[in-house]
């Protein structure tokens, strides 16, 4: 079974807003309450941001062996696994340079949105305030709750983006080399090796977003 290493020295874990001491107890009630709105507002534009997601990544959820992406404009589309795959892909001008490059680009977006989230949000003051805050319990739950679903989301996002790795990983196996091209053949290497990156990425972030709710 394929293990995934989870050790990451690009991410630093402890971006923490600072607050200034304040005397004054309506004052600071007050900010609480400001602070407690703002942080509804923001969880309200993460969950958001995940329908976003799930609509993007639909076609690399539900990718099977075999099949590859192409993309129009923001979305993804499928060239079945087949005879024709090839000549599809050349006909519709997609091949594994541009394949390299969409999962480079749109997983580094959705990694920073979970190192946002992490990071601004789960190791953020407000977000301690409210835990210990129980007038706060429905706060509380609902990032809870859009923890969870983020959990659930990254958990298919990375058994959809494995899938399109074995796909690569057999032709660098087998050394299936397009029309001859020796430079696709290591394409497909560095795909595997890009999709290898991301779902290790994932994971990390996967787990800590676990551990806080422990």
């Amino acid at each position: 079974m394929y293990m995934i290493n989870t050790l990451l020295d690009d991410y630093q874990k402890n971006h923490l807003r600072k607050y200034k001491k304040r005397n004054n107890t309506i004052g600071c009630l007050k900010e609480l309450k400001d602070n407690t709105d703002n942080f509804h507002l923001l969880i309200e534009d993460y969950i958001e941001n995940l329908k976003h997601y799930n609509r993007k990544f639909s076609v690399i959820l539900n990718l099977k062996f075999g099949e590859k992406i192409g993309k129009d404009d923001s979305l993804y589309y499928i060239f079945p696994n087949g005879y024709f795959q090839q000549m599809s892909r050349w006909w519709y001008n997609e091949n594994r340079f541009k394949t390299y490059e969409y999962i480079e680009q749109d997983l580094d977006d959705f990694t920073k949105f979970l190192d946002k989230f992490y990071n601004d949000i789960l190791l953020s003051n407000d977000f301690k305030a409210i835990c210990l805050n129980k007038d706060k319990k429905g706060l509380y739950n609902k990032t809870t709750n859009f923890n969870h679903d983020l959990c659930e989301f990254i958990k298919l996002m990375v058994v959809g983006i494995y899938t399109l790795k074995k796909t690569y990983a057999d032709i660098v196996e087998n050394n299936y080399i397009i029309f001859g091209n020796q430079e696709g053949e290591k394409k497909a290497k560095e795909i595997v090796d890009l999709i290898d990156l991301k779902i290790t990425k994932m994971l990390y972030f996967k787990n800590q977003f676990l551990q806080t709710f422990q």
